[in-house]
């Protein structure tokens, strides 16, 4: 019925976590599972579904915050799919500031980098970056691979994205990144 591997993809947005895992296909990775958490003023359920959309799972007894939907997530993979292997986490991070152009490997310099990113999206990196140090605690193994919002943009010409600001801004890394190109 389902592949035995799977790439487990999480969204961290700055009140929310949403998540697909994937299963390698010809034609390309077929997500399987999706879900979300929406970790605002009143937190929900953690809702797991297929890839028709029908509910597997509305677990409910997730505490506060995304570290405990993880938590849950994985554990319901594991119990739920037990033959199911993860191959790798991939994170969407809303900036990877001028470093990050593309996709990279986590460890321990990356994480640094993205800790000195904050500044430039207070609401999400920290999100981000606690999800990536959730899941190397729980699967210390596993690979994990930061896919950056403004890499899409990086190639942007120097004028868009100097932003008619003076040029000693630009050199202290003001700029325009241009956001949601994942999207895209």
């Amino acid at each position: 019925m389902f592949s035995e591997t799977s790439i487990l993809v999480v969204n961290s947005g700055s009140s929310s976590l949403k998540f697909g895992l994937f299963r390698p296909a010809h034609e390309g990775p077929e997500r399987w599972l999706s879900g979300e958490l929406d970790d605002g003023p009143a937190p929900t359920g953690l809702e797991v579904r297929d890839a028709s959309g029908r509910v597997l799972a509305d677990i409910e007894s997730v505490g506060p915050g995304q570290v405990a939907a993880i938590e849950a997530l994985l554990e319901w993979i594991g119990t739920a799919f037990p033959e199911q292997d993860l191959l790798a986490c991939g994170h969407r991070l809303v900036h990877g500031g001028r470093a990050f152009t593309g996709p990279v490997r986590v460890d321990a310099g990356v994480l640094e980098a993205l800790r000195a990113l904050v500044p430039l999206a207070p609401l999400h990196m920290p999100r981000g970056i606690e999800a990536i140090e959730c899941v190397a605690r729980l699967r210390p193994d596993l690979p994990q691979v930061a896919c950056f919002d403004t890499a899409f943009h990086h190639a942007m010409p120097w004028r868009e994205r100097a932003c008619a600001l003076p040029r000693v801004w630009f050199e202290r890394g003001v700029q325009r990144y241009g956001f949601h190109g994942l999207s895209y």
